[in-house]
């Protein structure tokens, strides 16, 4: 499949999705399929938790509580789990303790890997798609991976782990796959030292104004980032709404969300490979990676302006060609209007 040219230098033109005001609009006033969360919105349970969360007392240092809330639903040690400020600021940890000088990680892939590990004095190395190429004394795998949706079986990824110094398995999409447990190594990375798993609350639950995440780790590496970070990272909303999050209150929205995810994504992916000119890339998220006939820029330009919608351009996904694009799973109705629109401008 094509597009493979880069977009840009490392880090240029880094933008995440879910900022509409990037271009001149508000929240609330497009479609916006540049951000891949759950068209569901934020559970009613959450949203009341928050309301009713106290904020004039500091919050729970390291988020203990929801840390056992989070150890209890995994099966997993208590302290064996690392709650953040969304899987960014762990993402950042991670960077920071790092046993060797190299990292590894392959493109395109999320963008915030580089940029931390930048930061942490570290020199990164981008491999092709290829697990083998991450063996070394570091490397970042996100799966399913951002943007491609390409998911890694745990046993391939198992295979390499003997020869990984550290390995953190980025994990924040796992929930939108057909079998999230069976997919997942949260379980094996809290017995593991060479590996971490990053999961992330943002995505299944719409709510990314919250900003919570949480690692599985072995408990020592855990115990080595509380002495290194800061205890109140994660607000008392948060740490309130995330509680909810996890609690029974939400079992209704997650059962809507499992009928709706499957079906969904492959009638999308089904309607992009009938437009001519697209070659979809297929998916395991809740997302679809697709290259166009044309430069992603100028069709997400036409597709603002005359339809109302926002698609995820290549900006921030190194090794991404200028003519590729993502756009999420929504319901439906919103899916079959997206794929109006690419029909209505594609030549």
């Amino acid at each position: 499949m094509g597009g493979a040219g880069r977009a840009g230098g490392p880090l240029a033109g880094v933008r995440h999705g879910g900022d509409p005001r990037a271009f001149g609009v508000m929240p609330g006033a497009v479609l916006d399929f540049s951000a891949n969360l759950n068209p569901l919105g934020t559970p009613p349970a959450v949203r009341a938790a928050v309301a009713q969360a106290d904020l004039s007392a500091y919050p729970e240092p390291y988020s203990r509580t929801l840390a056992r809330a989070i150890a209890a639903r995994l099966d997993v040690p208590p302290e064996a789990v690392a709650v953040g400020a969304g899987a960014t600021e762990l993402i950042h940890l991670c960077a920071r303790t790092m046993p060797g000088p190299t990292v590894a990680f392959s493109v395109p892939t999320f963008s915030e890997y580089r940029p931390a590990c930048e930061a942490a004095g570290l020199r990164l190395v981008a491999v092709s798609d290829d697990l083998a190429a991450l063996r070394g004394p570091g490397a970042f795998l996100c799966n399913p991976n951002n943007p491609t949706a390409r998911l890694w079986p745990p046993d391939a990824i198992g295979e390499i782990l003997p020869d990984c110094g550290l390995l953190v398995v980025d994990e924040s999409l796992i929930d939108f796959v057909d079998d999230p447990d069976g997919a997942s190594l949260a379980r094996a990375s809290a017995r593991t030292r060479g590996l971490v798993v990053l999961r992330s609350l943002t995505k299944w639950y719409a709510m990314p104004g919250l900003r919570a995440g949480y690692a599985v780790a072995h408990p020592d590496l855990v115990r080595l980032w509380d002495r290194c970070r800061d205890p109140w990272s994660v607000g008392a909303a948060a740490q309130a709404g995330a509680l909810a999050a996890l609690s029974p209150a939400t079992a209704d929205y997650d059962r809507a969300t499992r009928a709706w995810i499957g079906p969904a994504r492959q009638a999308l992916y089904d309607g992009l490979r009938r437009i001519p000119g697209l070659s979809p890339w297929p998916p395991a998220a809740n997302f679809v990676l697709v290259h166009g006939p044309v430069p992603a820029a100028a069709l997400r330009q036409r597709l603002l302006r005359r339809h109302g919608i926002l698609i995820r351009g290549p900006e921030g996904f190194e090794g991404l060609g200028a003519d590729c694009f993502r756009v999420a799973v929504r319901s439906p109705a919103e899916n079959a209007r997206l794929l109006a629109a690419l029909a209505a401008e594609l030549p």
